[in-house]
């Protein structure tokens, strides 16, 4: 048990490095470079930092089984209703 939670930490701590590296190097390149940052690349950090938000609710629905069922559950609720 105590495995399975490291193993979800260590995944969320991952998933948060890698969407916010590329932000946190172009802001840190805007600072103290002296070229420019192309906005391109400002545009995909940002949208990588948006991205972690939804990354975490399905680390955590594929780490854990009663979330698992409990997403699945609401998920077909939802369409059922609007059906």
């Amino acid at each position: 048990e105590d495995n399975k939670a490291l193993k979800t930490v260590l995944l969320l701590i991952g998933s948060f490095c890698a969407c916010w590296s590329l932000y946190t190097l172009t802001t840190v390149w805007k600072l103290f470079g002296p070229n420019s940052v192309p906005p391109s690349l400002v545009r995909v950090g940002l949208a990588l930092t948006l991205c972690n938000c939804c990354i975490d609710p399905f680390i955590y629905s594929i780490r854990d089984q009663t979330m698992n069922q409990e997403i699945k559950e609401m998920v077909g609720k939802f369409f059922r209703k609007n059906n």
